[in-house]
Order: structure tokens, then C-alpha cells, then sequence
């Protein structure tokens, strides 16, 4: 999957969620969740299978994400 800006946040991590990547979500106030795209509405995001945090998921307002992050190729 390769990243391109003339595609919306939101619809790169939809694309994220098909394809079942891990992705890193970084907010406007600096916090990191990295993870799996569960589930998408609206305005919301579930991130799952949370690095260094077992049985945890987030739930993350779409307006508050600043940037993403996510591997795109191999060596």
C-alpha cells in the first residue's frame, strides 16, 4: 500500500483496515496508539491489538488524528 495525499485520512485507514495493516495513529496532543483498524463510523476510529498494551482498544475521534503512519514496502 503506498500513501498519497491527495486521499483523505479517513479513507487511507479504511483501505488500512481492508488490507488488515498495522498502522500508528498519532494525535493532536501528541499521543501514539499503534495497532489494527477494527472498526470505522463516522467520527470514530477502533484501534485494536494496541503494541505493549494486551486486551486493549482505543476509540479515537476521527477530527483528533494529525497524522499516520504505517509500513508501505519491504527491503
Amino acid at each position: 500500500m503506498e500513501l498519497n495525499p491527495r486521499i483523505s485520512i479517513t479513507d487511507t485507514l479504511k483501505q488500512v483496515q481492508d488490507q488488515k495493516l498495522n498502522v500508528e495513529v498519532y494525535l493532536r496532543g501528541g499521543q501514539l496508539f499503534q495497532g489494527k483498524v477494527l472498526d470505522m463510523a463516522e467520527n470514530y476510529i477502533v484501534i485494536g491489538h494496541l503494541l505493549g498494551k494486551d486486551f486493549f482498544d482505543a476509540l479515537i475521534r476521527l477530527d483528533d488524528i494529525s497524522a499516520i503512519s504505517l509500513k508501505t514496502r519491504d527491503k
